[in-house]
């Protein structure tokens, strides 16, 4: 009778381990969703690397100060996420079956491929230049380049502007020339490069 009994609370047991371990992936995936949005507003102003300029464009906001205030607890919380997500995989492989589960439909591929790319092309939502990326400049300057070109109504394969000349669609491909028609409407060219890079 108490072989029986134990053997029947065994699913159950693995069920209420099963609902924890997804508590906790959740929790992880929480944490790091925080951690990360807490990263992107702060590199706004206060990137290690910044080419923009702010003090051209008036005064830094006041929320930038907590931002930087809260970077060391923020890193502990994105720490503490990544520690749970490798906890639970370890454990029951939790974090592989969910993405297997969320990859066998459509749905949810196409729901995880929105949430990359929500990810990775947040930083263009953000004010200012494209300066994380070490070629940024170069975009904007092609762009540039090329906008310069439709104006005077010249195909935006070639400029002089440099030494004796450089080809536009050489290094980046047609991105030049379609961040200038971009720029034909965006006088902006960093707004109008983030803009195509949405």
């Amino acid at each position: 009778m108490q072989q029986t009994t134990s053997a029947a609370s065994r699913p159950g047991a693995r069920r209420d381990e099963g609902r924890i371990l997804t508590t906790l992936l959740w929790l992880g995936l929480i944490l790091l969703a925080a951690f990360f949005i807490h990263w992107r507003l702060k590199s706004a102003y206060s990137a290690t690397y910044s080419y923009y300029r702010w003090d051209e464009f008036g005064p830094v906001p006041g929320w930038d100060a907590l931002m930087l205030t809260l970077r060391w607890p923020m890193r502990i919380v994105g720490g503490l996420g990544g520690l749970l997500l490798i906890a639970v995989e370890l454990r029951a492989g939790t974090v592989t079956n969910s993405l297997h589960r969320a990859l066998a439909s459509r749905r949810g591929a196409a729901i995880l491929v929105g949430l990359v790319a929500l990810a990775s092309g947040s930083y263009y939502l953000l004010p200012g230049q494209i300066a994380l990326s070490s070629d940024a400049l170069g975009y904007t300057g092609y762009a540039y380049l090329a906008r310069q070109s439709l104006q005077l109504g010249q195909w935006p394969i070639w400029s002089n502007f440099a030494a004796m000349g450089t080809p536009l669609l050489q290094f980046y491909g047609f991105y030049p020339a379609l961040a200038g028609l971009v720029g034909l409407a965006q006088p902006d060219m960093f707004e109008a490069t983030k803009f195509l890079e949405l």
